[in-house]
C-alpha cells in the first residue's frame, strides 16, 4: 500500500485535534472515527481505498493518538460530538459522509441524530445504540486491567495478537506502532490518556447514553456493518437498528470480529464502496 496522506492539526478551542487527510479537496468529504483504543491510522487500508474518489479525514479523537488529552478529562459522547461539529465547521465541511467504528460509531450516531442535515451518508461499524453486550464488557475490562507498559515492541504485538486472530501481521504491526510510544526508560506505553483507563477502572465514567430514542432522527442513508464473529453487535440488534433508522440497511462481514475493517479489509471495503456509490 502506498501512503499518500498529510498529517494535519486543527485547534478547536479547548484542544488540538490531529488528523490524516487523504485525497483531493475537490472530492466528496468522508470523516472516519476510530474506536475506543483506536487511532487515525486504524483506517489506513480504508483511507487508501477511498482517496482517489473521496477527500478522507481520519481523526485522532480527543485523548488518542497525537490529539490533545482533555484538560478536564471529559470523554463523554457529547464532548466527542461537539469536537466533530467544530472540526467540520472549521474545515468548511458543510456536508460529508461519516463512518464510525465502535466508540466512534456511537459518536457518529449521536452526531447524526443531532446534525443529520450535515450528513450525506452514515456508516456504523459493529456497535449498537446501547452498550449492553458481553463483548463491550470484555473490552472495558481489557482496557481497565490490561498491561500499561511493555519491555519491547514485540511484547506489544504478542499482546495484541491474543485478541486479534483475524488481523494480518502488517495491520497488527501498524496498530502497535501508532497505539504506543516509547518512554525515556525505553519501555513502551499506550498513547491514549491514562484518565480514560482510570475512568474505566474506577467506574467513574458517565453512564453511556442509550441512543435508541434518538436514532430515528437520523435522516440520511445509513449502513450498519456487522462482523459475523463479533461479540459486540448481534444480528438481532442490527436488524432492530434498521427498523428504527428511517433509511438503513445492514451487511454482515465474515471472518471478522469487532474490528471488522481491520480483520477483513477486502470484504469490508467492497461493501463500503457499494454503499458509497
Amino acid at each position: 500500500m502506498t501512503n499518500s496522506y498529510e498529517d494535519r492539526y486543527v485547534n478547536i478551542g479547548e484542544l488540538e485535534l490531529h488528523y490524516l487527510e487523504w485525497g483531493r479537496a475537490s472530492n466528496p468529504p468522508v470523516i472516519l472515527l476510530h474506536g475506543l483504543r483506536g487511532h487515525a491510522h486504524s483506517w489506513d487500508e480504508v483511507s487508501n481505498s477511498l482517496k482517489d474518489n473521496y477527500n478522507v479525514f481520519a481523526i485522532d479523537q480527543r485523548g488518542r493518538g497525537s490529539s490533545d488529552w482533555s484538560p478536564i478529562q471529559d470523554y463523554s459522547i457529547e464532548a466527542y460530538s461537539n469536537d466533530l461539529l467544530k472540526f467540520s465547521d472549521l474545515l468548511g465541511l458543510n456536508k460529508f459522509i461519516l463512518i464510525g467504528h465502535s466508540m466512534g460509531g456511537r459518536n457518529a450516531m449521536h452526531f447524526a441524530s443531532q446534525h443529520t442535515e450535515k450528513l450525506i451518508k452514515l456508516g456504523i461499524i459493529d456497535i449498537g445504540p446501547k452498550i449492553d453486550s458481553v463483548g463491550s464488557e470484555r473490552i472495558g475490562n481489557e482496557m481497565a486491567n490490561g498491561p500499561t507498559e511493555f519491555k519491547s515492541f514485540q511484547d506489544i504485538v504478542t499482546h495484541l495478537r491474543e485478541s486479534s486472530p483475524y488481523v494480518s501481521d502488517t495491520t497488527l504491526l501498524r496498530r502497535a506502532k501508532y497505539a504506543t510510544k516509547i518512554t525515556d526508560n525505553k519501555t513502551y506505553i499506550w498513547t491514549y490518556d491514562p484518565a480514560i483507563r482510570e475512568q474505566r477502572k474506577t467506574g467513574s465514567t458517565i453512564q453511556p447514553l442509550d441512543l435508541w430514542d434518538s436514532i430515528p432522527n437520523i435522516n440520511c442513508p445509513t449502513m450498519i456493518f456487522r462482523g459475523i464473529q463479533s461479540d459486540i453487535l448481534s444480528r438481532e440488534v442490527a436488524e432492530k437498528m434498521t427498523n428504527r433508522i428511517p433509511i438503513a440497511k445492514t451487511v454482515a462481514i465474515n471472518n471478522a470480529t469487532h474490528t471488522v475493517f481491520e480483520d477483513n479489509p477486502d470484504d469490508f471495503i467492497t461493501e463500503l464502496l457499494k454503499f458509497l456509490s
